[in-house]
């Protein structure tokens, strides 16, 4: 069976129009049972976008056991923040704008966790969001470090699982959707996660990186 493309009479491919979802209507859906707790999708652009959480070359739905073992050493340098008026929060959403709620991989957070009985975490909260990239790095180099940048995320850091590396992005270029600097580390190098102003965690690539 042959695939039909539709084109407009100027050339361009057609792009339905679409209708975005706000957050409040995605909160809604998800309390009256829309959309079920758990399931792996992110609100990104007034879109809901699937989470891929796989290793290259498995099955899309599927949680790589690398990705796996990553957020646990995430979750483990919690102990490093309990005197540093932060905490890391794991695969739990991020009220970005009026569209955009993620849910990344990490997110270092000002505060305590009791700072969140009654609400979610917002941009003006994180001072580093974290991704875990296998079969997702594309996405997590463009769509998603655009979204944390025109945020004001002041660091966001990609473990790229499939090339091996840390990298690192700093001075977020709102409006841009890009960042000023990046730092890509090898096992031999230290990341130098973002605590506010004047702190870093420094943490062994290779601590990172399997």
């Amino acid at each position: 069976m042959s695939s039909v493309s539709l084109i407009e009479p100027n050339g361009q491919p057609f792009l339905p129009s679409l209708r975005r979802i706000s957050v409040p209507e995605y909160h809604r859906m998800n309390e009256a049972g829309i959309l079920l707790s758990g399931e792996p999708f992110e609100l990104i652009n007034g879109l809901l976008v699937f989470k891929d959480r796989s290793s290259v070359g498995e099955a899309r739905m599927t949680v790589g056991r690398s990705h796996i073992w990553a957020v646990k050493v995430l979750g483990r340098l919690d102990r490093n923040l309990d005197n540093l008026d932060c905490h890391m929060q794991l695969q739990s959403p991020v009220v970005m704008s009026e569209y955009d709620e993620p849910e990344p991989d990490g997110a270092i957070l000002a505060g305590t966790i009791d700072d969140y009985k009654l609400r979610k975490a917002e941009a003006k909260d994180v001072h580093c969001v974290i991704e875990v990239s296998d079969s997702s790095l594309r996405r997590d180099r463009t769509e998603k470090l655009s979204l944390y940048a025109n945020s004001g995320i002041r660091q966001y850091v990609i473990i790229n699982l499939s090339e091996r590396v840390v990298e690192v992005y700093a001075n977020p270029i709102s409006g841009e959707g890009r960042y000023e600097h990046l730092q890509t580390l090898a096992h031999d190098g230290t990341v130098q996660f973002f605590l506010g102003e004047g702190r870093t965690l420094d943490v062994p690539a290779s601590e990172l990186l399997l």
